[in-house]
């Protein structure tokens, strides 16, 4: 059988990580696709409240 062995120290393990993982660049698409979602839904809604007429007859 193989055997594992530990190289790692008991503090190392309990280590928690001070970053967020992943990369940059993927977080800022996340966050601006977030903000388009938004401002589309806010629209919608904007303009359902403005119009319901409208809504209703589609």
């Amino acid at each position: 059988m193989t055997e594992l062995s530990g190289t790692g120290t008991r503090q190392d393990a309990d280590r928690q990580p001070t970053f967020v993982p992943g990369q940059p660049d993927m977080w800022a698409f996340v966050l601006f696709e977030t903000l388009v979602f938004t401002a589309y839904f806010g629209f919608y809604l904007f303009n359902r409240g403005r119009s319901p007429e409208l809504f209703s007859s589609a």
